[in-house]
């Protein structure tokens, strides 16, 4: 049987978590003949290709490439997986993330059941290798489109962790966008999203398919149990979200200034008075923060200011 997916990982010197990824992926119920295992180093400095060679030793059963991807940012690296997926479908797994044993299973099912979608996609469910404070939940870092198989709504997208483009299709709509997103430990946002944007922006009916069953596990390293993180991350969200998505290119940086600004600081008196309602300050700074953050890196994105946030 000829391969159907290739399941791809792009890695950044995270050589310490990779192989759990990589094994996860090796793991998988699916008969490895209908898969391959591509993992791009996106210029690692540590110890990533040794890594995939030890995997490739313990699993020889299976088709694992290795392929260097000189040009830094998570963007080259996965438009590098599209130029060598040998798959018609293409499963993007994060690297610090674990598919579940019926991952690749599960798609392989969708596939055969909805063979006209252009992408795929399910659950992002967070592990934790650390103790997590009582005031994080789960669902700051969970994705999901609930309980229930259904095509996404419009604008609606899926997480770059667990997503399955038709390999096609992908191609039609220009791959990934290599200004925005992950650079090395630079984190942005918005790669993974661009896609699905271009889509719903030149076609009226975009077919995207969500299924619960598809489950990956992401972890959250204990850098994320950082409320400054968390609103600076919402802040570098909102810069992004403005510049590439939501920018009134017809009005002037002043107004979508003020635009952007005043709207932030209306959230911020709504949460104000929504503080009673929360046991805890924590979750109060993060579910009504990030709000309001989110707002005021639109409008520092209108006058032209940029921040950045380092992984941890």
């Amino acid at each position: 049987m000829s391969i159907v997916i290739s399941a791809a990982i792009c890695s950044f010197n995270r050589g310490e978590i990779l192989a759990k990824a990589l094994r996860s992926l090796c793991e998988q119920k699916l008969p490895p003949e209908l898969f391959e295992i591509i993992l791009v180093d996106n210029a690692s400095t540590d110890n990533t290709s040794n890594i995939v060679n030890e995997i490739k030793m313990n699993f020889p059963s299976h088709r694992i490439r290795y392929h260097y991807e000189a040009e830094i940012g998570t963007g080259f690296a996965r438009n590098r997986v599209i130029l060598e997926a040998e798959g018609d479908w293409i499963a993007y797994l994060d690297d610090d993330a674990l598919a579940d044993e019926d991952w690749l299973f599960d798609i392989f099912d969708c596939i055969q059941a909805n063979p006209d979608v252009w992408c795929f996609g399910g659950k992002i469910i967070p592990y934790y290798q650390t103790v997590k404070p009582l005031w994080f939940l789960d669902k700051y870092e969970t994705r999901s489109w609930g309980e229930k198989q259904r095509f996404l709504k419009t604008y609606e997208s899926f997480s770059g962790s667990n997503m399955i483009w038709n390999k096609n299709v992908l191609e039609r709509f220009g791959g990934f966008p290599t200004a925005i997103g992950p650079k090395g430990l630079n984190f942005s946002f918005g790669e993974d999203t661009m896609p699905f944007l271009n889509a719903w922006n030149c076609e009226k009916f975009a077919l995207f398919y969500y299924s619960p069953k598809i489950k990956v596990y992401h972890l959250v390293p204990a850098y994320k149990f950082s409320i400054m993180y968390q609103l600076k991350r919402s802040f570098i969200s909102g810069q992004t979200s403005w510049l590439y998505f939501y920018n009134q290119k017809n009005k002037s940086r002043i107004y979508n200034f003020t635009h952007n600004f005043l709207s932030g600081c209306f959230r911020f008196l709504i949460a104000i008075f929504k503080f009673h309602h929360y046991e805890r300050w924590q979750n109060w700074m993060i579910e009504e923060g990030k709000v309001v953050m989110d707002r005021w890196g639109g409008a520092f994105a209108a006058l032209g200011i940029e921040g950045t946030i380092k992984r941890g």
